[in-house]
């Protein structure tokens, strides 16, 4: 289900052991993307996941539309292909994707939308492992950055973090021109974790935006990487890396692909004005709440809601 990754591209990191912090900090400060080994998140949820999303988008669209979630921006339930454009970018991108949600029941982002029990039963394992995964990263760089551990843990308690299961249909010989399976963007969170994808296609853009270097996991690897949230906080040091995913060449373009990103969000009251670190510049940031944040950048790449 996944490809060997080019090494010199990101560095492979273990989230166990005492040399995680700083492994983990040098990664977000060079590439901003790193391959995760160690993480808890077993092959068998993952398995399953994409069973039940392969499932589920495997139905008619119009059974699948009605799980759509009016006024939700994309946040829960199922979003077709074309509803989301990456801000700047010139066409729609060319995918389909269904969100869930934290588990508890009073989400502040409301209810998840389960199309039925054995999606739910499939889906929520995974959610919860990538979740514990997601705050022990996030312990790790708070320690990178001198911070008590639970520094960014503790902002991460009730935040509307998102498990996104993703369907880049067969490329339509109808394409425009510049539709991309997900154009060039910097993720919105603090941190996003991303089992191996069913096919190859993500690429970071270098430091010096001189080159796109592909990125996969190889197998039992989660490839992670900061948010736009984590760069105001931290007023630049730690920085987000732009990526996209590419059409494949020749017949590749025949095939369809599935990834699931879990995009790990702080609480929608946790001020995001830049911190007093070494290195940090807070004059290029600004201070605002994470939902603040949040509302901005999913209204630039939602216009249509």
């Amino acid at each position: 289900m996944s490809e060997p990754v080019a090494e010199e591209h990101v560095s492979t990191v273990r989230l166990r052991g005492a040399d995680a912090p700083a492994a983990i900090g040098a990664a977000l400060r060079d590439a901003g993307f790193f391959n995760l080994v160690e993480h808890g998140v077993s092959d068998d949820l993952i398995r399953d996941a994409y069973a039940a999303a392969e499932s589920f988008f495997a139905q008619p669209e119009e059974e699948k539309r009605r799980f759509v979630a009016p006024g939700a921006l994309g946040q829960r339930g199922y979003t077709a292909t074309g509803g989301e454009r990456a801000a700047g970018a010139a066409a729609a991108d060319l995918k389909e994707f269904f969100q869930v949600g934290p588990l508890e029941d009073d989400s502040p982002g409301g209810p998840n939308i389960w199309p039925k029990d054995s999606f739910r039963d499939a889906i929520e394992p995974l959610y919860a492992a990538l979740r514990d995964a997601a705050s022990k990263v996030a312990s790790a760089v708070s320690v990178h950055l001198g911070l008590d551990p639970q520094f960014l843990p503790d902002r991460i308690v009730g935040g509307e973090s998102i498990l996104r299961l993703i369907h880049y249909p067969p490329v339509p010989d109808d394409a425009p021109p510049a539709a991309t399976r997900a154009a060039a963007h910097a993720d919105i969170n603090f941190l996003t974790l991303l089992v191996g994808a069913t096919a190859a296609g993500l690429e970071i853009r270098s430091r010096d935006d001189s080159r796109w270097l592909p990125v996969v996991a190889q197998p039992g690897q989660i490839v992670a990487d900061s948010g736009d949230m984590l760069q105001n906080l931290t007023g630049g040091v730690i920085r987000s890396t732009v990526h996209r995913v590419v059409n494949p060449p020749g017949e590749g373009a025949r095939q369809a692909r599935l990834s699931m990103p879990f995009f790990c969000h702080p609480r929608p009251d946790v001020d995001l004005t830049p911190l007093d670190l070494s290195g940090a510049r807070p004059d290029k940031y600004r201070s605002l709440t994470a939902g603040e944040f949040l509302h901005e950048r999913l209204t630039a790449i939602r216009p249509d809601d």
